[in-house]
């Protein structure tokens, strides 16, 4: 696969021009001469021997070298330093290929953008439709369970009074049935003459109270409906059908969605 502009522009800095690193390899070749002249000299000095002729151009020759060497270092040492990293033509052609292949990414990928724009545009207002759909749900739901419980409570009037009068009749039954219970005055197992008629009136208090019972439960109002969406709550206690301005910021500028 053939290597982007991009590729071949980051292998070009990652390499000196060839100019450039001729200096380097030769500025290395001479600091290392250096040291074998310097090493050689100590050696020279080191093997004197007063008994035996000593030769001064030995040393002399050593020393010219040194010098021209140092010389040579000298001159490379500020031609080096004159000298640009890298050709000026190799760094032009590789800035214009370099912007005319990241322009053309770039363009591929505005126009990727904004059609994300768009999908987004058009996911914010699905997302307030449904938000607006459910509100209209649950505005007719009380709109119905209020009609229903008003017209439940004009319909219950009569039973209200129904009942009202039931309540009014176990009264006065429970106070006969207690008058009519056990003193004490009657010893063992002899019968009470108004026990039998204590037994029907308790029998009468159970039904009327068993009427009273469904006539509640037929005036009971209509409960329930549509809960209001901020009442939906997950684990963390977070709103679950509301979008945060954290959660928001997360997906746009971090990427992350959970």
């Amino acid at each position: 696969m053939a290597k982007s502009f991009l590729q071949q522009a980051k292998q070009f800095l990652a390499q000196k021009s060839k100019k450039r690193q001729a200096f380097f390899d030769r500025e290395e070749e001479l600091r290392t001469k250096i040291t074998e002249l310097d090493a050689k000299k100590s050696q020279i000095t080191a093997e004197y021997d007063p008994t035996v002729g000593f030769d001064p151009k030995k040393l002399d020759d050593v020393d010219g070298e040194i010098e021209a060497t140092q010389k040579e270092l000298a001159v490379l040492t500020e031609s080096k330093r004159n000298t640009p990293e890298y050709e000026s033509t190799e760094v032009v052609e590789h800035i214009r290929t370099l912007k005319d292949e990241a322009e053309s990414k770039l363009s591929t990928k505005r126009t990727a953008e904004e059609k994300q724009r768009d999908k987004i545009e058009k996911a914010r207002q699905a997302y307030l439709e449904a938000l607006a759909g459910h509100h209209s749900i649950k505005r007719e739901v009380d709109e119905v369970k209020a009609d229903a419980n008003e017209t439940l409570q004009q319909l219950s009037a009569p039973i209200k009074r129904h009942r009202d009068a039931l309540l009014r009749e176990v009264q006065a039954l429970e106070l006969e049935s207690y008058r009519l219970a056990p003193d004490g005055s009657v010893s063992g197992n002899a019968p009470r003459s108004d026990n039998y008629q204590k037994q029907e009136i308790d029998a009468k208090i159970r039904e009327i109270k068993r009427e009273i019972t469904e006539l509640q439960s037929a005036q009971s109002e209509v409960v329930g409906g549509v809960a209001p969406l901020n009442s939906y709550r997950d684990n963390d206690y977070k709103h679950v059908y509301f979008l945060t301005d954290s959660e928001q910021k997360d997906a746009a500028e971090r990427g992350k969605t959970e």
